[in-house]
Formats: C-alpha cells, structure tokens, sequence
C-alpha cells in the first residue's frame, strides 16, 4: 500500500492516496497480509481495527516453474524485474567487475521493463551513461533485454547459473520463490521479507543490497561451489512448494474465509 512504499522508500506520504487507504482499511472486514513484515511496517502508519488478520503469501505455480535440465549455462547472471532503484540493479551491475575478476567468462542478463523518472528520462539509460562506462572492458558482457512475455520467464530462469534480485524493499516478492521453484541457486535481499523467503545457505543465499562488495560474494560463492549451490536449489524449490504451493494457499484463504466470516453459510 501507499503509507508502507512512503516509508520504505523515505518518501511523504500523498495526502490524497493516505486519505483513500485510511478509508478502505476502515471499511474492510479482514485483513490479509503476504509478509510479516508488510503488516508490522503497514500498522505504524495505519489501524487494523481489531479486524480479522492472517499472514497468506501469494502463491507461486510451482508447475509452471519447474526444473528445466540442461539448459543452463555457465556463470550467467540472470535479474528479472522492472529495471528501477529501488530493485537494486545498479549495485548489481556495480558488483559485476568483481565477479569478472574471479569469473572471466561471467555476463549478467537483465530482464524487466525500463522505469522513467518524474521528468520522463529513462532510467536504463541513465544506467548506460553513468554506470556502464565505469564497467570499461565488461561492459560488453550486460545485456539489457526489456521486458518479455510471462511465458518465457522460466526459460529466462532455466540458463542462469545464479539468479540475482538484491531489492531495496519488497512487500514479498515474486521473483526469488519463482526462481527457486525452478531449483535454481538465489540470491536475495537480507532486508524487509527477505529471512521469511531465504534460509541462508540452505534454501537460498542473502545480500546487503546497498553494498555491490557483497552481492559479489554471494555470487561467486554459487559459483565456486557448484554441488553446494545444486543442493541448495533442490531445498528451495521443496521449501516453495510447501510455502507457496497453488494448492496450499487455496487451502489457506478458503479456511480464513470459512473461520472468519461465513462459516455459517456453508
């Protein structure tokens, strides 16, 4: 919601959007949050009203992102999401150089729409004035590719060797338990959700996204410890299907419904 982005992007709260959530909270009959962290952050700014709560994730089509074999390829970097600040692609591309050093034949592959500023200047191509001239003689190894169809994210996921999303702040984020459905080795915000998402080292690996030094690292462990990162992939995906699995969040909306509201009626 607008008070829980005004906060964690340290930005005011808009009077009007502030006035239009106050109100839809007082007239909810429940609540129902994707994180503890959304709802402990929501409440500072907004009142619950003593109404039903319930902390249901949103699910993950543990179906559709499946293990793809034999489509992976070697020390590629793949980010998904919309190519803004607050998803922390410029440190990533920042910690590009460092895993280049250990990692030669490494490229980082960056999928997601672009984000214009409120001048309507693009932000990947501030990306490409300001930041990609520091990368020198790697710059030719990030890739910008815009935004693709839904369909062929997973194929997207299949040929990474790292999947790498160091947000600033997420509610709950989609991208990582997708990825890891997939078995593929994650990294991951330390901040906002990221520990309820990511056991570090067993189902995923956590970095400080503000510091381009340690996404580096976590990178380059994935890719010095092959087995390691494989065995951690095969947690994540078991920890996404019982977390996050279709199945399991029907299950858990329908018996909040059924508990809380209208039990009576079926």
């Amino acid at each position: 919601g607008h008070h829980f982005f005004a906060e964690s992007e340290n930005r005011e709260i808009n009077k009007w959007k502030g006035f239009q959530e106050k109100r839809s909270f007082r007239k909810s009959d429940g609540f129902i949050a994707v994180s503890k962290f959304v709802k402990e952050h929501t409440e500072k700014y907004l009142s619950f009203n003593n109404k039903p709560i319930a902390y249901i994730s949103n699910p993950i089509d543990t179906n559709f992102f499946k293990p793809i074999v034999g489509n992976e390829v070697e020390n590629r970097i793949v980010f998904a999401g919309t190519v803004c600040e607050k998803k922390g692609i410029r440190q990533l591309i920042q910690a590009f150089p460092l895993v280049k050093k250990e990692f030669p034949n490494a490229k980082l592959e960056i999928y997601g729409r672009d984000w214009f500023f409120p001048d309507g200047s693009s932000y990947i191509q501030m990306l490409k004035e300001k930041e990609l001239p520091q990368l020198k003689e790697v710059v030719k190894d990030v890739r910008f590719h815009g935004s693709i169809s839904y369909v062929n994210i997973p194929f997207v996921y299949s040929e990474a060797e790292a999947c790498v999303f160091p947000s600033h702040m997420e509610t709950q984020g989609l991208v990582a338990p997708e990825a890891m459905a997939m078995e593929k080795a994650v990294v991951f915000t330390k901040l906002g959700p990221g520990p309820e998402i990511i056991e570090d080292y067993k189902t995923g690996l956590m970095c400080n996204p503000y510091i381009p030094a340690d996404i580096a690292e976590k990178i380059i462990w994935i890719f010095s410890n092959n087995e390691k990162a494989k065995e951690m992939g095969k947690a994540g995906r078991q920890f996404v299907i019982e977390k996050y699995g279709l199945r399991n969040i029907v299950s858990q909306n329908i018996k909040f419904y059924m508990e809380k509201f209208h039990r009576d009626k079926f």
